[in-house]
């Protein structure tokens, strides 16, 4: 009876070990989530600065009109920024330049 006891105190306090360090590991990722969101948000608001007002406000009507329509991703697929990925960042430049405000255009479906 003993060592039964003995070896469920054990269990029961790996399972506590397990779910601490779980505990930790969800609070770590929840940071991480926090400040990518912050990072996000800062970026945005950095960008809104430099753009004219009525292309923000342009930004803002269509991510409404997006949520508002419940788009699927098959029918929008964001702007044309959104849908580049540059291969070297040293292309940033010209591109923004040669683009302009093309950049803003939406591709939909």
């Amino acid at each position: 009876l003993v060592k039964t006891i003995e070896s469920k105190k054990q269990t029961r306090n790996e399972v506590a070990e397990q779910r601490n360090e779980q505990w930790q590991n969800l609070n770590q990722i929840d940071g991480q989530v926090s400040e990518a969101r912050e990072n996000a948000r800062r970026a945005l608001f950095d960008a809104r600065k430099v753009m004219p007002r009525a292309t923000s406000m342009g930004i803002e009507a269509l991510s409404r009109i997006v949520v508002e329509e419940k788009l699927t991703p098959d029918q929008y697929f964001g702007m044309l920024m959104d849908n580049l990925e540059l291969t070297d960042n040293k292309f940033q430049t010209a591109v923004e330049v040669a683009a302009q405000n093309s950049l803003f255009h939406v591709i939909v479906d």
